[in-house]
C-alpha cells in the first residue's frame, strides 16, 4: 500500500493512514521476526485489515494477483476475516471476564 500511486488523502480513506503511516507500520511488522510479536492498536489493525481488502480489490485476475504478491487472493481475504474474528473473540472474552 505504501507504493500505491494515490494521494495521501486517498490512501487515508482506503486504509486509514497516509503513505508515511503505512511505511512505519510495515517497518514495525517487518521487525516482528527480529523482536518477537508485534502488538497493534485498533488503528494499526484497521490499516492491516483494510490493506488486505484493498489489495484484494486492486488486481482483478487471480494469476496477476499471485504474481504480484505471491499469495492467492482467497488467502488474503481469509487473513482479513481472521483479524476481525480474532478481535471479536478477544472482545467476547473480555466481556465474559467482566461479567464474572
Amino acid at each position: 500500500m505504501e507504493d500505491l500511486p494515490v494521494s495521501d488523502d486517498a490512501l487515508c480513506i482506503q486504509v486509514g493512514q497516509d503513505h508515511m503511516g503505512v511505511r512505519r507500520l510495515r517497518e514495525q511488522l517487518d521487525q516482528a521476526s527480529e523482536r518477537g510479536p508485534v502488538v497493534l492498536d485498533k488503528a494499526g489493525l484497521h490499516t492491516v485489515h483494510a490493506s488486505l481488502v484493498v489489495a484484494w480489490n486492486q488486481v482483478l485476475s487471480e494469476e496477476a494477483f499471485y504474481r504480484r504478491l505471491s499469495f492467492f487472493r482467497e488467502n488474503v481475504l481469509a487473513v482479513a476475516q481472521a483479524i476481525v474474528q480474532a478481535v471479536e473473540e478477544t472482545h467476547a472474552g473480555e466481556e465474559t471476564l467482566r461479567n464474572q
